[in-house]
């Protein structure tokens, strides 16, 4: 008994493990591409992506689509879930409006 799952045939997409990982701040990347000629024996050629501990292995374009999609998907809906991106002016900006809010003090605006 082969310990390989098969690889996927027409219409039937396959994913070899379900898991879950909560992520939060800054995570190392890296991509690496597996032609054919440098799999190794019984493996096909692959796109590697490492986010932070996780690694994905994708096989095939569908697969490379469907992620891609998906963190397509996530970016539309970041703003609603997280709030619109402050860039360092507008942080800054906030910060010394709530410091002469506190205190009714212009010299605190600096």
């Amino acid at each position: 008994m082969s310990d390989r799952i098969p690889a996927p045939g027409p219409g039937k997409p396959s994913c070899s493990i379900a898991a879950q990982a909560l992520c939060a701040g800054p995570q190392e990347t890296s991509v690496f591409g597996v032609t054919g000629s440098a799999a190794r024996p019984g493996e096909r050629a692959h796109i590697g992506l490492k986010f932070g501990r996780i690694l994905i292995y994708l096989e095939d374009r569908a697969a490379l689509d469907s992620l891609t999609s998906a963190v397509e998907q996530a970016i539309g809906m970041a703003d609603s879930v997280y709030g619109p991106v402050r860039d360092a002016f507008a942080a800054a900006e906030a910060d010394a409006r709530r410091r002469f809010e506190r205190s009714g003090d212009a010299t605190h605006l600096e």
